[in-house]
């Protein structure tokens, strides 16, 4: 089955373009993970992340564009643009697909024109949702007409939840806004992500309920999974629920993957895990 990583980060093309500086809130995200430290991370090219793939055999990955509607603001521009991203789709022989991410609340309607918009791009598969970073709630209704223009197009929203790294409000992303936003919108599909710690029981809980909510442990060692998480992932009612994400070089992809190997899951319930519940929820074939 295949390998598929939810979560990767490229910032640049090539060696050839400048690497951004960290801001603050960076810092603070990579003092929380450790390791080659933010600098380093900013320096991931699409030669880096496909080095990783091969190195683990991993076969498919996402990455994260910046959506900006006309006279909006900047946003995170060290997110790699729309373009660039179809650009490192094409350098990766279609071994990546591109997550929109929502850059700001200000115009419900633009950014509803901006979904339908991108979502006639076959490489954009999901759209991404940071509500601390919006400071918004996931349930904000300024979000409505964007969550609804991803049911008319069929794309999943990856949506963070629990404590966010950087310093920004978390309460935005409490899982239990989720039981407003499922009940408003039971045809969307949501991938929780960033494992929404520290609320993973309740999620696994939100999971049983709502079929089309799933979690990705994106930001997190699968060493240090909630057991209420292991156990669901392995369950019947559980099985292809529980999707995997490194954040890599965040976390490095190998490390991810060797540690999710450790897993106390039957092996049907690993590969569904380690790619093949990703590739369902997104219809990548």
């Amino acid at each position: 089955m295949p390998i598929a990583d939810g979560w990767m980060n490229v910032f640049r093309l090539t060696d050839a373009d400048p690497v951004p500086s960290p801001d603050a809130d960076l810092q603070v995200v990579g003092e929380l993970f450790g390791g080659s430290g933010p600098e380093v991370w900013l320096a991931q090219t699409v030669g880096d992340a496909l080095e990783a793939m091969d190195q683990t055999g991993t076969e498919r990955g996402l990455l994260t564009v910046r959506a900006q509607s006309a006279g909006g603001p900047a946003g995170n521009d060290k997110l790699l643009s729309v373009e660039d991203g179809l650009t490192a789709c094409r350098m990766a022989d279609e071994r990546f697909r591109l997550v929109l991410h929502l850059q700001d609340v200000r115009s419900p309607r633009d950014n509803a024109c901006l979904v339908r918009e991108h979502a006639a791009i076959d490489e954009i598969v999901a759209l991404g949702v940071f509500p601390s970073y919006l400071g918004a709630d996931l349930h904000d209704r300024r979000l409505y007409p964007v969550y609804e223009a991803c049911i008319e197009h069929g794309l999943p929203v990856r949506l963070n939840l629990g404590i966010a790294g950087p310093m920004v409000p978390s309460r935005h992303q409490h899982p239990e806004l989720l039981d407003d936003l499922l009940i408003d919108f039971p045809e969307l599909t949501v991938i929780g992500c960033h494992m929404g710690h520290p609320y993973e029981a309740l999620l696994v809980r939100l999971m049983i309920k709502y079929p089309r909510l799933y979690l990705m442990t994106s930001g997190y060692l699968p060493k240090y999974l909630d057991p209420a998480v292991v156990q669901f992932m392995g369950s019947s009612r559980g099985i292809g629920r529980v999707i995997f994400g490194s954040d890599h070089p965040g976390i490095p992809l190998q490390r991810a993957l060797e540690e999710a190997r450790k897993l106390p899951i039957r092996e049907d319930a690993l590969d569904k895990y380690l790619g093949t519940a990703l590739c369902d929820v997104l219809g990548w074939a």
